[in-house]
């Protein structure tokens, strides 16, 4: 969706309080501020997809509807560039996009930093621990399953045929520990501007597993669903999911050239309908609406991968380091660094990224511009 925000919001700060706080950009004047992150659900989310001829629309003639898209957000980490006043965040909350109410809820607070620009800011999409905060009375047991498996989507959605009316229901459970990293919203400063209440809008958007590629910049895609549409009902259970969009393995018939372009996404080589879901996935985080981030690579899976073998979610740690790992260096995979020295995670089922510290300049597999 095409939207810029960058204005006053009002919020509730207490049951007798209210903040004002500043959308994006301001001078900082120096001292100290806060920073309020706020989480949005966008519009393609709350009010599903329509088939139409509009840059907006899904071009193929069918209509898209979420009646839950669980996403987990958190692990906000920021600086003022070079790793100077790194900031993080340990929180991660999981919420129902679909039903998040009309003004942005909050979700973490950064308070009493140092203002000015924090040029590099970024978030994450990890799988869940015990310690995840329901932020919109997710059901448990949607909880609990988030937690086991590590999944950090869970959406049930509904794709109808105009032309006919016939619909098939979609759910997609899947992990996708995507890092995002140097958010920036078009036309401004990179990252958010601290001054004395501060706020910046987190998004996840809800179309991109329709979009025909990876493209540099939203505008230049089309939406398009057919390829949902033919995916088989392996088991006619009368509902898509994993296992079906693993069975579909005809890439060339599903996403066909030109029309798709499928390279230079989060994963490598696109091998099912399920390695390009979790690819989409992986590139639709955004700040103030339409700011774009760059994204981390994902691994691929297999069908009987449990969670153990997966990569864990990043962890923070202490010290000047831990706050800065992720957005002083362009760091992918699921490492921090600690304290003010270099760390290195090994994934026990993939591969082995080294994550730096604060000080210690870049990391490793940057992510791209979406």
């Amino acid at each position: 969706m095409t939207k810029t925000k960058c204005s006053t919001r009002w919020i509730l700060a207490s049951a007798v309080a209210m903040l004002s706080i500043g959308g994006c950009g301001g001078d900082s004047g120096g001292g100290e501020g806060n920073l309020t992150v706020l989480l949005e659900a966008e519009e393609t989310i709350v009010d599903g997809i329509q088939a139409g001829t509009g840059d907006e629309n899904i071009l193929d003639g069918f209509d898209v509807d979420f009646s839950r898209y669980i996403a987990t957000v958190g692990l906000v980490a920021m600086n003022q560039g070079g790793g100077s006043n790194a900031q993080s965040s340990s929180t991660v909350v999981v919420a129902d996009f679909a039903s998040l109410p009309t003004t942005a809820s909050e979700f973490t607070t950064f308070q009493g930093i140092p203002t000015g620009q924090y040029s590099e800011f970024g978030f994450e999409t990890p799988a869940p621990d015990e310690t995840v905060v329901n932020l919109n009375s997710v059901d448990s047991t949607d909880v609990e399953a988030m937690i086991e498996n590590g999944w950090s989507y869970v959406i049930d959605g509904t794709i109808t045929r105009v032309s006919d009316g016939a619909s098939k229901d979609f759910l997609i459970e899947a992990d996708v520990p995507t890092i995002y990293t140097r958010c920036a919203l078009a036309d401004q400063e990179p990252g958010v501007n601290v001054s004395r209440n501060s706020s910046v809008d987190v998004t996840l958007h809800g179309d991109h597993i329709f979009f025909n590629g990876f493209p540099d910049e939203e505008g230049n895609v089309q939406r398009l669903a057919q390829w949902l549409w033919d995916i088989e009902d392996t088991n006619d259970d009368g509902v898509l999911t994993r296992p079906d969009f693993e069975a579909a393995t005809d890439v060339g018939s599903l996403f066909p050239t030109p029309v798709y372009r499928l390279a230079g996404g989060p994963i490598s080589e696109i091998t099912s309908a399920w390695d390009f879901i979790r690819a989409q996935l992986g590139t639709q985080g955004h700040i103030f609406g339409e700011g774009e981030c760059e994204w981390s690579p994902l691994w691929a899976t297999t069908p009987d991968e449990t969670r153990s073998s997966a990569r864990p979610r990043r962890e923070t740690g202490s010290g000047t380091g831990a706050a800065a790992g992720i957005v002083a260096g362009t760091v992918a995979g699921a490492d921090t660094g600690a304290g003010t020295g270099a760390g290195t995670d090994t994934g026990t089922g993939a591969d082995t990224d080294t994550g730096t510290g604060a000080g210690a300049g870049a990391g490793t597999d940057t992510g791209r511009w979406h």
